[in-house]
């Protein structure tokens, strides 16, 4: 069985990790990228 939900803490865990990378000016944009994914995964997982 796959978990297809994504929560908050876990978003938030991703993000806070980008934000700290060291020598990774992208990590940000990377982790909101994958986490736009994420979601409209989950969203559509829903419908």
């Amino acid at each position: 069985m796959v978990k297809k939900s994504v929560g908050m803490k876990r978003v938030q865990l991703l993000v806070d990790a980008a934000r700290v990378s060291v020598g990774v000016d992208y990590g940000i944009d990377s982790a909101q990228c994958k986490i736009r994914l994420l979601l409209e995964s989950l969203e559509l997982a829903n419908h």
